[in-house]
């Protein structure tokens, strides 16, 4: 059996906050049945005035105590994500999820910028969403036929996350 390979990085308390959204921020999040989960964030779309920043970020768990950074986050890996979810930062914001620390260094391409699901419900047919891997506000390509499987394409507030993710572990058992 082959072993686990650990990633070459670890969370770290930087000395100055980065701003909110970064590249490699690890946050957790309270879920709604006393649960938690870890996110990362991967991606996020350039500052526009007045509009909020789309996030790209991969999601894990369940925990059932808050995680810490020494405990949980090292090892994470992309490849292990529960899901991965377009959304807000929101609650980052306003201090209701709690920022762990980031992943340094920080390599994107371990983290991609994937491809999402859209069914069009009018054509009744399923596409493969291509983000621009800079910016996950911009669509670069559908392509018809195909996409079924993937994550759906669709921004999630903070609150909406915390509810896909609860009902995403509720049905999870964790070792």
């Amino acid at each position: 059996m082959k072993a686990r390979q650990e990633p070459a990085w670890k969370i770290t308390m930087a000395t100055k906050p980065k701003e909110i959204g970064d590249q490699g921020t690890c946050f957790v999040a309270p879920l709604i049945n006393s649960q938690f989960a870890i996110g990362v964030f991967a991606r996020r779309s350039p500052p526009r005035r007045g509009k909020a920043n789309i996030l790209l970020s991969y999601f894990f768990g369940p925990y059932f105590e808050e995680p810490n950074k020494e405990a949980n986050a090292y090892g994470l890996r992309a490849v292990d994500a529960a899901t991965i979810l377009m959304c807000s930062a929101l609650y980052l914001h306003s201090g209701r999820w709690k920022v762990l620390g980031y992943i340094e260094p920080w390599h994107s391409d371990e983290w991609p910028m994937i491809d999402f699901h859209r069914y069009d419900h009018i054509e009744k047919v399923d596409y493969r969403v291509v983000y621009a891997d800079d910016d996950p506000n911009r669509e670069i390509a559908e392509f018809p036929n195909e996409g079924k499987g993937l994550p759906v394409s669709s921004l999630a507030g903070s609150g909406a996350v915390e509810k896909i993710l609860s009902e995403l572990f509720q049905l999870r058992v964790v070792n």
